[in-house]
């Protein structure tokens, strides 16, 4: 234990990927505060910590129920407007009447998600403020993302479940810059089933991005809540089960306009996992029995061959025999486009001069976007980076961007008709 003028502060150290966390006590209020470490450095002289996030709420609470987020883009996911019962206005003395829901009428449908074997509720809500001093905005309205959980003080698990949170949002918003850097904690329920609020979680502003997204581009670009409703809990399970590709979000939208080499190994990347979550593995028996067959007979006249022609004819075989261990990424992608026809050719189509038969034209296409891909994605991956990034290879990134958000939504359980949806209102197609 050490002490110093402004605190009393315990070090402890937990089985968890989060590492360390550091906890004590304010010393004149007793309220509790716990500092999550994101890594640590340490030499003869003793140890220099970093955080991540900081934990902190009152005393006399013996443990936290729950998370509250509020962030300008929840405001658009679940749209504020929907507080609105009516409004009247008066053309001739510009009277405006406007009559909102009581906030009960507001909250989605609670579901539920699983971490760490213990249940999370979740659910959408739309809170009203009277702000006086604000001479713009007198009455503000605002979408909060409420997580319930059982009461407990595992303050690194609380810390997870919140940043399962922040991961779900920048999904539905596909970018890194979301603009939240606390939360509030929630404890209770009371008699009447109430939360209340007295703590939060804040986030060290070095491990967020710095630039703040514009209005016009939150306006428009997310999924919405409606369309996606019936799946977010599976979502939810996904992202904490640690079971979807996140690692290729871009940080901002002017990232995600610009195609880097970079980015394209990551899009790839995340094609060929969710890939395999969707098919399997891409070896089937057939596959198998006609490599083994092929390499049987190259091996068969191996032992007639000398010299120059012995040394080729190994490389034959090993290039034969990593052939059909795998299929190439041009060819998983085809078959992943072909099963995604329907929602995106129309959008894939809409970049393309002329189309003479659909049929025809669409496979052509497909697969001159798979052996596209799969050619600059190898170059770039053997270090061949000082190639620019063409136009044609930025479009077929894009469909490759699309394509992996419609095979993770359909993996959740989304019909093709939502995906579609989402896909044209994420990416505004």
């Amino acid at each position: 234990m050490s002490k110093d003028k402004g605190a009393s502060v315990v070090y402890t150290v937990e089985d968890t990927y989060k590492g360390i966390v550091i906890s004590g006590q304010i010393k004149y209020s007793n309220d509790k505060v716990h500092f999550i470490i994101s890594h640590q450095l340490g030499d003869l002289f003793g140890y220099k910590f970093f955080v991540h996030s900081i934990l902190f709420f009152p005393n006399k609470y013996s443990g936290v129920s729950g998370i509250r987020i509020e962030c300008d883009e929840l405001d658009y996911i679940y749209d504020t407007r929907k507080s609105i019962v009516s409004e009247k206005s008066s053309f001739n003395n510009g009277a405006i009447k406007l009559e909102l829901h009581d906030t009960m009428t507001n909250i989605s449908e609670e579901k539920q998600f699983t971490y760490r074997g213990i249940s999370v509720k979740y659910s959408f809500s739309i809170y009203r403020k009277a702000q006086y001093t604000d001479i713009n905005y007198p009455v503000k309205l605002n979408s909060v993302f409420s997580l319930f959980f059982d009461e407990t003080n595992d303050y690194t698990w609380i810390y997870e479940v919140f940043w399962i949170a922040f991961q779900f949002i920048r999904y539905l918003c596909y970018r890194q810059n979301i603009q939240l850097s606390e939360a509030k904690l929630l404890f209770g329920p009371d008699k009447e089933g109430l939360y209340s609020h007295g703590g939060k979680i804040i986030i060290d502003k070095r491990f967020l991005m710095d630039y703040i997204e514009k209005e016009s581009v939150a306006q428009k670009k997310y999924i919405e809540y409606e369309p996606a409703k019936n799946v977010i809990h599976k979502i939810l399970q996904l992202i904490a089960d640690d079971n979807i590709y996140l690692l290729h979000i871009p940080h901002s939208s002017e990232d995600r306009r610009y195609i880097s080499p970079s980015r394209i190994l990551l899009i790839c990347a995340a094609f060929e996992w969710e890939y395999k979550q969707a098919y399997g593995e891409s070896t089937n028996q057939e596959r198998i029995v006609l490599s083994q067959e092929v390499i049987q007979l190259l091996n068969s006249n191996f032992t007639e061959l000398t010299g120059k022609k012995k040394s080729l004819y190994k490389g034959y075989v090993k290039s034969s025999e990593k052939f059909f261990k795998d299929k190439p990424l041009s060819s998983k992608i085809i078959t992943a486009l072909n099963d995604f026809d329907d929602i995106l050719f129309p959008h894939i189509r809409n970049h393309i001069i002329s189309i003479d038969d659909r049929k025809s034209k669409n496979r052509k296409i497909y697969n001159q976007i798979g052996h596209n891909i799969e050619s600059i994605r190898n170059k770039y991956a053997h270090g061949e980076i000082n190639r620019d990034v063409n136009k044609g290879a930025a479009f077929d990134t894009r469909a490759i961007e699309w394509l992996v958000y419609c095979m993770q939504l359909k993996r959740a359980g989304l019909p093709s008709c939502d995906i579609a949806k989402i896909i044209e209102k994420l990416f505004q197609l």
